[in-house]
Order: structure tokens, then C-alpha cells, then sequence
């Protein structure tokens, strides 16, 4: 699943957070630089041991963390 090849990145798009693990089987963790390089300002957290959304991860509880810090940054504004 590419959102480059999908033609996603040329369009408009609401402040966005990704959160992935290096070890993803289904959504490569190559992509987020480049989602960070195109279109609205974004934020990421890539989980060096951690699967899709950083499960698996020791740090499982930073993923989580990380998810309503910028819920709490986005809806407060």
C-alpha cells in the first residue's frame, strides 16, 4: 500500500500523525520521510521495535502517549 503510488500526496489533507513500527508487515515504514517531506506539516513516531502502530514495542505506552499529545495539541487549538 503506497500513498505515493495512490497519488494521496498531492492532496489536501487535515493535520496528521503517524505512528508505525520499523517491523510493520502491512504499511511500510519507508514512507514517512516521505510524508514528511510533501504536503501540510505532519508528525511522526517511528517504533524501532515495535510492528503496525508500534505493537510489540517495550515502549508500547510511548506509542499511545505520543497519539494523544497531538489529539490534545489539534483539538485544543
Amino acid at each position: 500500500m503506497s500513498l505515493l503510488t495512490q497519488g494521496w500526496l498531492d492532496k489536501p489533507c487535515a493535520p496528521m500523525i503517524m505512528v508505525n513500527g520499523e517491523k510493520d508487515p502491512w504499511i511500510s515504514p519507508q514512507e514517512i520521510p516521505l510524508l514528511l517531506e510533501t504536503g501540510e506539516p505532519k508528525t511522526a513516531r517511528l517504533i524501532a521495535d515495535g510492528a503496525h502502530m508500534g505493537r510489540g514495542s517495550r515502549d508500547n505506552a510511548g506509542s499511545g502517549r505520543s497519539v494523544m499529545d497531538f489529539l490534545r495539541a489539534h483539538l485544543a487549538a
